[in-house]
């Protein structure tokens, strides 16, 4: 029920003023909001696993900065939109479909679902 529930939204809020993600794609992600971005310090080269990552809007502000990022959300629908998100900004990022007890195990040599852009090479994640 409630992966259901968050489906529909994914498509309300990717068509929300709220989102804007037409916006999004036109100028950028937008910078990091609040302290985190001080606080966590330079990420570029970093991992960043964001759970309930839902369009996708914070995990490519990191991939933006430089971070390797993998978002998961519960939604496939989510995921889904993300991807696109990630492929019409040009940033890599890797979104998956799962919850925080059951998310993807990351491993070498492993495949997993990624948007990467056009000449760049998808990485392994250590397991």
């Amino acid at each position: 029920m409630n992966r259901d529930h968050w489906g529909d939204r994914a498509d309300v809020h990717a068509r929300s003023r709220h989102y804007d993600l037409d916006s999004v794609v036109a100028h950028g992600p937008a910078p990091i909001a609040g302290p985190d971005e001080g606080e966590v310090g330079p990420v570029a080269g970093r991992s960043l696993l964001h759970l309930h990552c839902h369009l996708g809007t914070d995990t490519l502000r990191w991939a933006a900065l430089g971070a390797d990022v993998t978002g998961v959300d519960l939604s496939g629908r989510s995921v889904g939109i993300a991807r696109e998100l990630a492929g019409r900004l040009g940033l890599a990022a890797t979104f998956l479909q799962g919850t925080c007890t059951t998310c993807p195990r990351f491993s070498t040599g492993g495949s997993t679902s990624s948007t990467r852009p056009a000449g760049s090479s998808a990485g392994s994640r250590p397991g």
